[in-house]
Parts: structure tokens; C-alpha cells; sequence
């Protein structure tokens, strides 16, 4: 795969679909990587006629990892950054989860950059929003101290976030996770990138600057990041859709894809 090269920092990213077609950019969430995205979403958005750029975050994946401080500023920037390097004056930008907050700023800061927002399974980090269960955040405080500790927790979120219907027979899903471990695995990383995504969540100015049309997706099954944090979302973006996606729950299994891509290819029909 290619690296678009930032100053100090590279980010690894993959393009699918035409070069003369418009272009959406895909942001994955907090450690998670672009081998993540399901093809069934990324078949799905070329089919529809659109060039499809996915690519790691800094400090996942095979992009750099940063140890000095950085803010979710330069996160947005590494996005625009990347779309400079593919030759992109505008695109549709979506973004799961942590993903989601990036994007967002993203349209906020560079209107002109961003033809439509698409929000996925995120927040708008309203401070009065429901929390997670206290099982659920036990599960995510969890510090493994071995690696098989640390894949025993991988698959004991997966099974948790991954929503009804979409289930995985332990086989495929250990399998699926001992490859990503493989790729990539840094929990510092993770820990730089919570730490830059939690100081900008909460600023909800960024929702006034916000013009593009939006669409805000959310499973109906998030455990980690309740339906309420969707609605919140699409209530301060003037005119945002919000489309709720039956059995997703906080992930992007393979079944859940052709979903994403009918909801975001339709509201780009309609906001085209």
C-alpha cells in the first residue's frame, strides 16, 4: 500500500474505484485500522460510482506512531493532508466512532474541503449524554497483562460490539483477530489518540460551523456509544439526516456493509 508522507509523520491508505470519480474518504475509530472496513461497504460505494479512499489513523495501523502530544487538530490535518496527496479538492467524508469526531471538525474547520458529512456510531460529546453500562466501561478499562490476555480481551469486545445477526463462529473471529494483533497492536497508541479525541469531543462549537449536508448513521444495538449520542448529533447540524441501522451495534462487521453503503449512497443521491 502506498504512505502519504506529512512532514514528520506517514500514513498508510488504499484507493479503490475510479480516479475520475468523487471521492469519500472512510476514518476509521480509536485503534482500529483501514483492513477493518468491510469489502461489502467498499464494493458498495465503488458500485455506486465513487473512488474510495481508507487509510490509518497516526498511531494505528501501519501509519507512524507519535509520541510526542498532539491534539485531534492534527488529526484533521493529517486528513487533509492525505486528500492533498490523492489529488482531492473535495470529498464526501465519513467517520465511525472517533472517526466520526474527526470528521466532523473536519467539516467545521474546512468547509470548503468536505462536500458532505456522514457521522457514524459517534457523539457530539455533549456532557449530559448517556454513559456506557459500568460493565461496558470495566470491559474497556481492562489492562491485559500478557498477550494472550490481550487477545482473550480483543475477542471478548468483538463479541460484545459486534451486534445481533452478525455473530462470528469463534474460529473466524480469532482468526480475524490474531491478524489484526499481527499487523498492528500498540496500546500506547491508543492512549495518545484517547487522550487527543477526549480533549475535543466536548467542543460543541464546532457544530455551529458545520454547513455541508449531513447525514448521522447509528446502530440501534451501540453499547459503547448509545443511540442517544446520534440523535444529539444530528439535533445541533442544521438539516442533518439520522438514519438508524437495525442490529449494528459499535463495529463494522462484514454483514452490517451493504447497510452503510444503501444509507450513504442513497443520501449522497440526494444531497448530489
Amino acid at each position: 500500500m502506498p504512505k502519504a508522507s506529512l512532514g514528520a509523520v506517514e500514513i498508510e491508505y488504499e484507493t479503490q474505484g475510479s480516479a475520475g470519480s468523487p471521492a469519500i474518504v472512510l476514518i476509521r475509530g480509536l485503534g482500529t485500522q483501514l483492513v477493518e472496513w468491510p469489502v461489502s461497504l467498499i464494493d458498495g460505494l465503488v458500485a455506486g460510482r465513487l473512488r474510495v479512499i481508507v487509510f490509518d489513523n497516526r498511531d494505528a495501523g501501519l501509519s507512524s506512531r507519535v509520541e510526542s502530544r498532539y491534539e485531534l487538530s492534527d488529526m484533521v490535518s493529517d486528513l487533509v493532508g492525505l486528500m492533498d496527496t490523492c489529488g482531492i479538492d473535495r470529498a464526501h467524508v465519513l467517520g465511525m466512532s472517533m472517526g466520526g469526531i474527526i470528521a466532523q471538525h473536519a467539516a467545521a474547520s474546512f468547509p470548503s474541503r468536505v462536500r458532505t458529512l456522514i457521522s457514524m456510531m459517534s457523539t457530539s460529546g455533549a456532557p449530559d449524554l448517556p454513559h456506557p453500562s459500568a460493565e461496558v466501561i470495566e470491559l474497556m478499562m481492562s489492562q491485559p497483562s500478557s498477550p494472550e490476555e490481550a487477545l482473550a480481551l480483543a475477542l471478548e469486545k468483538r463479541a460484545r460490539f459486534i451486534g445481533s445477526g452478525h455473530a462470528e463462529p469463534d474460529d473466524i473471529a480469532r482468526s480475524r483477530v490474531e491478524a489484526l494483533m499481527e499487523r498492528s497492536h500498540d496500546p500506547e497508541g491508543v492512549a495518545r489518540q484517547m487522550r487527543a479525541v477526549t480533549a475535543a469531543a466536548g467542543d460543541l462549537s464546532r457544530f455551529e460551523k458545520i454547513s455541508c449536508p449531513t447525514l448521522v448513521l447509528h446502530g440501534d444495538e451501540d453499547q459503547l456509544v448509545p443511540i442517544e449520542h446520534g440523535r444529539d448529533t444530528a439535533r445541533r447540524i442544521q438539516g442533518a439526516e439520522f438514519e438508524v441501522i437495525q442490529g449494528m451495534g459499535h463495529a463494522t462487521p462484514e454483514g452490517v456493509g451493504a447497510q452503510i453503503s444503501a444509507a450513504v449512497l442513497g443520501f449522497i443521491g440526494r444531497n448530489s
